[in-house]
């Protein structure tokens, strides 16, 4: 059987704080439902180009600008007619208090590239159609490229990484031809560089689950020495990573990251 179980732990330095504030030209969008009477209540005669306007669920705007506490945004571009109408090309306004409350961010597909530490210190390998368990460090780091799982939520994407490593390989007369450079031995310690490619599911911020795929390389020479006989062989495995990321994504409009809008006076 030449499949490999690999538990996966990932450990990655907050680099970063979310913060707390909207940011003009990025996308959100409605968060509730309201009637044409509860949308003029609300927005206190905002909508005097357009008396049919009403806000609607999913809705999506950009924020134009945000003065005295006092939102202006548009629609983004409606292709139906009856919409088109109502919505494109009107600047609205809303007091910032009710925008934080009726709209949440609208995250882009894409989430921006990552780079983390991560470390690998339990394996099982196969051995003649048997499994053997090591217990190897490895320390590395690798590059993540994020895809969210919904547009409308910041937690739930599927991670897809690529990794290099070096990792401690410990040596035994069961696993290479130790003994052939001296008798007297009965464990050696070498470094093999290791490349790795993982798919992570993260559900949200505490459980995660990934997918890897990797090998080992001994250095030329000292293969040749000790025939390590797992050198250059593919492990496959499953994953259970811990990670502190700061989780912002990008978004569909010109700015990069999505994070709820800035006070600006």
């Amino acid at each position: 059987m030449k499949n490999f179980i690999l538990i996966y732990f990932t450990s990655i330095l907050i680099l970063t704080a979310q913060e707390n504030k909207l940011i003009t030209e990025n996308v959100y969008y409605f968060n509730t439902s309201l009637n044409l009477d509860e949308t003029n209540k609300l927005f206190d005669n905002s909508f005097t180009n357009s008396t049919n306007a009403e806000v609607k669920k999913y809705h999506q705007i950009t924020i134009k600008s945000i003065n005295d506490d006092i939102v202006e945004y548009t629609y983004l571009t409606f292709n139906n007619s009856e919409y088109s109408k109502i919505y494109n090309g009107i600047i609205y306004k809303l007091p910032l208090a009710d925008f934080e409350k009726y709209t949440n961010p609208y995250y882009g597909r894409w989430r921006k590239f990552q780079v983390g530490a991560y470390t690998i210190p339990f394996r099982i390998r196969s051995k003649n159609k048997n499994f053997e368990f090591d217990s190897n460090l490895s320390l590395g780091a690798n590059i993540i490229k994020g895809v969210n799982i919904s547009r409308f939520y910041e937690k739930g994407h599927i991670d897809f990484s690529a990794g290099i490593a070096l990792t401690k390989i410990d040596l035994n007369e069961d696993n290479s031809s130790i003994k052939d450079i001296d008798d007297e031995l009965k464990t050696l310690s070498e470094s093999a560089l290791t490349f790795s490619l993982g798919i992570t599911i993260n559900f949200n911020e505490y459980a995660n689950f990934g997918i890897f795929y990797g090998w080992d390389f001994l250095d030329g020479n000292s293969q040749e020495s000790v025939k390590w006989i797992h050198n250059k062989k593919p492990w496959v495995g499953l994953g259970i990573n811990v990670s502190f990321n700061n989780n912002s994504n990008s978004t569909t409009q010109q700015s990069n990251q999505a994070k709820p809008v800035d006070k600006t006076k």
